[in-house]
């Protein structure tokens, strides 16, 4: 079998330890700072121990932040996508979200999500209130004032009756609020008794997380 090729160097104190390891079984290469395994290769990938730094930028707790900059709240820390599933939630009655054509979608950079599907009624119930799609995959961040507040994009097709105005999604802490909106004044009418077997919703929105 091949030896192992192995650079060593003073450890400062008088003694010597491993710099750079080729391991002649497995072509493992590791690299060492003062005997301390930092960095290994493997066939499926390297493995680092401790931080990588590229001129500032890429921090020891995972984020990555630009230009210099190196305030915590500013690390670019997380990227995320999958699925989830949505469901209906009204203030009175019930409507049931079709399990065969529930599943959305998300993909999440830093705090930003985005959320997006198609959503079909297989059952309703005498429904009335307030309704709201619900099951996102992370919940609505809290801002200054109404800092965190958005509005998204739906498209509904075969209500039992029309809509009275245009709909609107907007969304808060329970989730993506569906309402019936005149075109004239500020209040809306409830979307869910017009709602019925049948009914679906095509739907997008971005909107802030807190981490």
């Amino acid at each position: 079998p091949l030896s192992d090729i192995l650079l060593k160097s003073d450890n400062g104190s008088g003694g010597l330890v491993n710099y750079v390891q080729v391991d002649g079984s497995n072509g493992q290469v590791r690299l060492y700072h003062y005997g301390d395994e930092k960095f290994n290769t493997s066939s499926t990938g390297i493995d680092v121990t401790g931080s990588i730094t590229a001129d500032g930028d890429i921090n020891s707790g995972g984020g990555i932040t630009f230009n210099g900059d190196t305030a915590a709240a500013n690390q670019l820390d997380d990227y995320e996508e999958g699925e989830w599933d949505a469901t209906f939630s009204v203030a009175s009655g019930s409507i049931t979200a079709d399990t065969t054509n529930d599943a959305c979608a998300y993909t999440k950079i830093g705090r930003v999500v985005h959320v997006c599907g198609r959503l079909t009624i297989s059952a309703t119930s005498t429904p009335s209130g307030v309704t709201y799609i619900v099951g996102l995959p992370f919940a609505l961040g809290t801002g200054t004032e109404a800092a965190e507040n958005a509005a998204g994009t739906i498209v509904v097709r075969d209500l039992s009756s029309d809509a009275v105005g245009e709909v609107g999604l907007v969304i808060n802490s329970t989730g993506l609020l569906l309402r019936d909106t005149y075109s004239t004044t500020s209040t809306p009418t409830e979307l869910s008794t017009k709602m019925d077997t049948g009914t679906s919703f095509n739907f997008a929105i971005t909107y802030y997380t807190d981490s």
